[in-house]
C-alpha cells in the first residue's frame, strides 16, 4: 500500500479510546507465565440468557470459532445448528456440532457460533467474536484491546 492511500484512509480510522473501557478490559485480563491471554467471559443461552456459564477462556486468534465443552453447552440447553469441519494446527480436521451462543466480554455482549467441544476442554474465545465485540489482540503486550485504542495509537 502506498503512503499516500495510508495518509488519506488514516482520517477515517481516528477515534478516541475510552479510558473507562481500557481501564475495565485491562482489570478483566489474566495473563498465564507463558504469555497466554485469558479473560473471564460469560457465556449464556440466547433464547433463556439466565440460563449461563462464566469461565476464564484462552483467546486465540487463530481460532475463528470459539469452544465451549459440549457438557456446558447442554447444561445451558444450547443446540446444535448445523455439523462444521475445522482444520487445526496441524493440517488434520474435526467435524463438530455448532450452536448459537451470547458471549458477554468486558461488558459487552454479542451473539455468535460456538462449537461443542469435547467434554471438559478448555474454554476458547475465536477471532469471530473478539471482532464482533469490537476488541484486538495486543501480540506485544499479551492482552486485549478496545478496537479504538489502536484508532488513537495511529493518530
Amino acid at each position: 500500500m502506498d503512503a499516500r492511500l495510508i495518509a488519506e484512509r488514516r482520517p477515517m480510522l481516528r477515534a478516541v479510546a475510552e479510558p473507562e473501557a481500557i481501564e475495565r478490559l485491562a482489570s478483566q485480563i489474566k495473563e498465564s507465565p507463558m504469555g497466554e491471554v485469558r479473560v473471564p467471559v460469560r457465556v449464556a443461552n440466547p433464547d433463556a440468557p439466565d440460563r449461563s456459564w462464566e469461565a476464564d477462556f484462552l483467546v486465540d486468534s487463530g481460532a475463528s470459532v470459539s469452544v465451549v465443552p459440549v457438557d456446558v453447552l447442554n447444561r445451558l440447553g444450547i443446540e446444535a445448528r448445523r455439523l462444521g469441519r475445522f482444520y487445526l494446527a496441524d493440517e488434520s480436521s474435526i467435524v463438530r456440532r455448532v450452536g448459537l451462543a451470547t458471549f458477554t466480554v468486558a461488558g459487552e455482549t454479542e451473539d455468535a457460533s460456538v462449537m461443542f467441544g469435547e467434554e471438559g476442554s478448555e474454554p476458547i474465545l475465536g477471532l469471530t467474536v473478539l471482532q464482533s465485540l469490537g476488541f484486538l489482540i495486543d501480540p506485544l503486550q499479551h492482552r486485549l484491546l478496545p478496537r479504538s485504542a489502536l484508532a488513537a495509537s495511529l493518530d
